[in-house]
């Protein structure tokens, strides 16, 4: 286990296995209470979570579906509430997303973009997820 991340009393964390390669598991601290959460990238390929950060009682990371690239997702720990908050770069490019922290009730991070590298905050929620400096950046 990696990226060791405790939500509501429940911890989040990336392991690898055979069949489903690195993804997101959750548990209780039970052997019947530690399941994974969705192979968000299907099959022995690997998602990869990383960055998992407690967010109002929700899980934000990043992952990469294969489809998408490595973008911001968000967890209540089950499979239906396991999805992509945003796709910062459309198809299959990466966003080179890097989450720096929680501060005022939001998430800062850093995403690239079409137009390049920006700073960013979330509220977890697609609409609540806006640029805070609106052009490239460099990354520090």
């Amino acid at each position: 286990p990696d990226k060791l991340t405790n939500v509501n009393g429940k911890l989040y964390f990336k392991v690898r296995d055979d069949t489903h390669g690195y993804e997101l598991w959750v548990s209780d601290g039970t052997e019947a209470g530690t399941n994974l959460v969705k192979d968000i990238r299907a099959g022995a390929f690997s998602s990869n979570p990383d960055g998992l950060i407690n967010f109002n009682g929700k899980l934000l990371f990043v992952a990469n579906d294969g489809i998408n690239g490595e973008e911001l997702w968000k967890s209540d720990g089950t499979e239906g509430g396991t999805e992509m908050v945003r796709d910062f770069w459309a198809g299959a490019d990466s966003s080179d997303i890097g989450i720096y922290g929680v501060f005022n009730d939001v998430i800062l991070f850093v995403a690239t973009d079409i137009a390049g590298t920006k700073l960013w905050k979330t509220d977890g929620t697609d609409a609540g997820t806006e640029a805070i400096v609106s052009e490239g950046i460099n990354r520090f």
